[in-house]
């Protein structure tokens, strides 16, 4: 067994998530796994289908919609909020920043406000 002497070197195996929670229900340990049971739109439009009126009503509610009496309007909203949910969930983007060197104009501008 080699020891490690740097902090660097160290790994982290403790089960702490690599990405940061979006959302205070994800910071709370949330996923998107306990409320729509998948990821996928289809898989889930197939669930909703094969829900009776009243099974649909009461997910509505443990998602935090107002049921609706149509059914048709009341997936539609279903599947929006399942939408906006999954999006939330992704990482957000990774901007690259130019490395561009700063012109003396910029300079200038940047040091106006001092």
């Amino acid at each position: 067994m080699t020891k490690v002497n740097k902090l660097s070197q160290l790994n982290q195996t403790d089960g702490v998530i690599e990405e940061e929670p979006r959302t205070l229900a994800q910071f709370f340990g949330e996923t998107i796994q306990g409320k729509y049971n998948t990821t996928k739109e289809n898989e889930y439009l197939r669930y909703l289908n094969n829900l009776n009126k009243t099974d649909l009503q009461r997910h509505a509610v443990k998602c935090g919609l107002t049921p609706k009496d149509d059914r048709n309007r009341l997936i539609k909203s279903l599947v929006s909020e399942f939408k906006r949910v999954v999006a939330s969930y992704k990482p957000l983007p990774v901007l690259k920043s130019s490395n561009k060197p700063i012109t003396p104009e910029i300079a200038k501008f940047l040091a106006g406000g001092r």
